[in-house]
């Protein structure tokens, strides 16, 4: 019986991956290094380095699939997460003769005729794809983002090769190994979609349409004209990478923590209030201040969904478990018989970040609580919806980008309240716009008017007939009446006008730093006095 050249291959590419692995101490059975058997590791984060440096030393695709797993804290510690997310995207140039090749077979001419200045040397490559400065026809300057050929092959052919990590990893004690065929399948749909470049481009644009109503952040055009599944043109925008903020000197010309405030606030706008949010993205800081959001991974929330984990949020801010766990169950299945809602909501409760798996030392920040809510929900024996998942990847991704500005603090939970305060001004300042008032004047105009003579009718009622008791007294003239006649006028106008602004109430207060709970208390208070002045006013004016 003989053996193709591609099996043949394929048993290659196992044994080298099985070697390596064994080299680093994170494959189960006799393969593994009688040193590294002897060897106790100090700490998951060494285990963690180990797997790294594995995946780096694997190729491109297994890289990619570490990057994968650095968003995966449900499945990982938080620490580990953030060890794998250093693994480098790298890659060689692809020649510019090849490069103008295909520019030429996806766009059906020659660069020259497109592009007045197309720098050949790329400035930036990464194993998907790498990037090009250029200026078309017209003097716009663009970005042209032109993918490497073979990746998709590569891909399908390395698919193979990662499924030997399932029941294989030992150290650290990562739970991918009893979940691998979910994770796999996950990382295989993901990456197949970002190989096609029209995925990036088709975000991008939705993300652009939310960006006009917002000076918060900016995206650049897409240029669907030039582009194809293995081209993406944008608009060049200027500005400076976090990553060169962060590292580079100057992060000491920047206010550190505002830059992490804005970066969670840019994001928790996308994710609650847009159509699309970055589960990882390449963001630069523009000369404007804004925040430019130039490529990446993205993914899209239902509105019934995000008005949900909006609610989520702000009660995960203001420490309420029991209404955070309602939240989350309305987004989950259950992925065991015996799962129980009570379980999760004690879990919840008991939730401490810096005991179970937060990155900084109180342990307090919404990113923390939330990511150790995402692995609660699996311990408790509930599966995070698809879209869920892309939500909590996106929140860690935001969490740890503003974590190199601000380690200690908690810069989401800022920005939340700040996200809050934005909602409730943009409503306040829609109801107070002439359009709206019209419109409202409009609506409420008939009961305003015919409000007089509803309350004289009330009021000429006889004793008993209101439901009142009569008052023990007679008016003393028929001034004090008329007095009386226009307080409970006037305190009716105020009733209605409360109810009117009630929801802006609630979302102004909490902008302005109360609890929406204590907001709701204190509308309901002064709703209470005002009725009770109303009673008092028809008690009164009999």
């Amino acid at each position: 019986m003989t053996v193709s050249g591609s099996s043949r291959s394929a048993r290659a590419r196992q044994l080298e991956v099985e070697q390596v692995l064994a080299d680093r101490g994170l494959l189960r059975g006799p393969r593994r290094s009688l040193a590294k058997q002897q060897r106790s590791f100090e700490s998951t984060e060494a285990s963690a380095l180990e797997l790294r440096l594995a995946l780096e030393e694997l190729g491109p695709v297994f890289a990619e699939f570490g990057r994968y797993l650095s968003l995966r804290a449900d499945f990982l510690k938080s620490s580990d997460c953030l060890v794998l997310s250093d693994i480098p995207d790298v890659a060689e140039a692809t020649p510019s003769a090849l490069v103008h090749q295909i520019l030429t077979d996806d766009l059906g001419q020659p660069v020259t005729q497109i592009f007045s200045v197309f720098e050949e040397a790329p400035f930036e490559v990464r194993w998907q794809y790498q990037a090009h400065r250029a200026v078309l026809k017209g003097g716009e300057r663009v970005v042209v983002k032109v993918g490497q050929p073979g990746r998709r092959e590569l891909f399908e052919s390395e698919l193979g090769a990662l499924m030997i990590f399932r029941g294989l990893l030992t150290e650290p004690d990562f739970v991918v190994s009893d979940h691998f065929d979910e994770i796999y399948a996950d990382f295989r749909q993901a990456l197949a979609s970002r190989l096609n470049m029209v995925t990036e481009a088709d975000a991008l644009q939705s993300l652009g349409r939310d960006a006009r109503r917002t000076d918060l952040w900016a995206v650049p055009q897409v240029y669907r004209d030039l582009s194809t599944s293995n081209l993406l043109t944008l608009q060049w925008l200027p500005g400076s990478t976090l990553e060169d903020i962060a590292t580079g000197s100057t992060l000491q010309e920047v206010d550190a923590s505002d830059m992490a405030r804005r970066l969670g606030l840019i994001w928790l706008q996308m994710a609650l209030v847009g159509q699309q949010f970055p589960v990882e993205a390449d963001v630069v800081e523009m000369p404007d201040g804004r925040l430019a959001v130039t490529g990446g991974t993205f993914g899209t929330l239902p509105e019934a969904s995000r008005t949900n984990l909006w609610s989520y949020i702000r009660a995960t801010v203001e420490h309420l478990p029991d209404r955070a766990s309602a939240s989350l169950l309305r987004e989950v299945s259950r992925s065991r018989a015996d799962a129980t809602e009570g379980e999760l909501r004690t879990r919840i409760r008991q939730a401490v970040p810096f005991r179970d798996g937060g990155w900084t030392a109180a342990g307090e920040s919404l990113g923390e609580y939330a990511i150790l809510h995402w692995r609660l929900l699996r311990v408790a024996g509930y599966r995070a919806r698809p879209r869920l998942n892309e939500f909590y990847m996106g929140l860690f991704w935001a969490a740890r980008s503003a974590r190199n500005f601000e380690p200690q603090g908690d810069p989401l939970g800022a920005a939340s309240r700040d996200l809050d305060w934005l909602a409730g001004w943009n409503q306040f300042r829609q109801l107070a716009s002439p359009q709206a008032m019209g419109q409202t004047a409009e609506a409420y105009l008939s009961n305003l008017v015919e409000l007089p003579q509803k309350l004289d009718r009330i009021l000429s009622m006889p004793d008993g007939a209101t439901g009142f008791p009569a008052p023990s007294k007679e008016p003393s003239a028929g001034q004090g009446s008329k007095n009386s006649n226009v307080v409970v006028t006037s305190l009716c106008l105020m009733m209605m006008v409360l109810a009117l602004v009630a929801d802006q109430w609630s979302a102004l207060a909490v902008g302005f730093g109360l609890s929406a709970g204590w907001a709701d208390r204190i509308l309901a208070l002064v709703f209470f006095a005002l009725g009770f002045a109303v009673l008092n006013g028809v008690r009164r004016v009999r």
